[in-house]
C-alpha cells in the first residue's frame, strides 16, 4: 500500500483519563482478560513497539505470554539517544528475539555497537525540530525491512 507498517495502539486509561499515578506507582489497570487479549494481539503482529521512557520506566519484555504460542514478534524501540538501559529485559533478550532501535544519527557510535553486538538492529532516523524520532521517517525504515504491522503499547 503506501510502503509503512499499519499500527494498531493499546491504551488503557482509568476513568479520569489517567494511564498511572502521578508516581507512576500503579502497575496495572486493566484485568486478567484485558492482559491476555494483549497477548494475542502481540501474537498478531510482527512487532511491538514502545518509546524508550516506556522501557526505562517499566522494564518490560515484551513478549508474548499468558496465550499459548510459539510466535514471538519483534521488539522495536523508539530511542533517540539509546538511553535504554543495558540492564533491561530488552537488551537481555536481543539475543534471542528480534530486537529493532529507531535512534536518531548523532547517537554514542559505542552504544550503537553495543547494542548491535547484543544482536539488534538499529535504524538511524531523522529528528523532528523537538529532536525527536521523526515517526514518519521510522515507518518507512520499518516497512522496507518487513514490518507490516505494529501493535504500539507504552
Amino acid at each position: 500500500m503506501n510502503g509503512k507498517p499499519k499500527i494498531t495502539l493499546k491504551l488503557a486509561t482509568s476513568l479520569d483519563g489517567k494511564i498511572a499515578t502521578k508516581n507512576n506507582e500503579s502497575k496495572w489497570i486493566t484485568g486478567e482478560r484485558s492482559r491476555k487479549l494483549t497477548h494475542l494481539y502481540r501474537m498478531q503482529s510482527d512487532a511491538v513497539m514502545i518509546g524508550s521512557r516506556t522501557a526505562i520506566m517499566d522494564d518490560p519484555s515484551l513478549n508474548v505470554r499468558h496465550i499459548t504460542s510459539k510466535q514471538q514478534p519483534a521488539k522495536i524501540i523508539i530511542d533517540t539517544t539509546l538511553k535504554t538501559p543495558l540492564t533491561s529485559k530488552i537488551f537481555q533478550s536481543a539475543n534471542e528475539f528480534k530486537t529493532i532501535i529507531c535512534c536518531g544519527h548523532n547517537v554514542d557510535q559505542s552504544l550503537v555497537s553495543i547494542w548491535i553486538n547484543q544482536g539488534s538492529k538499529i535504524i538511524k532516523c531523522k529528528t523532528n525540530m523537538d529532536g525527536k524520532i521523526d515517526l514518519i521517517d521510522a515507518m518507512k525504515h520499518l516497512g522496507t525491512i518487513g514490518i507490516n504491522n505494529i501493535f504500539c503499547e507504552g
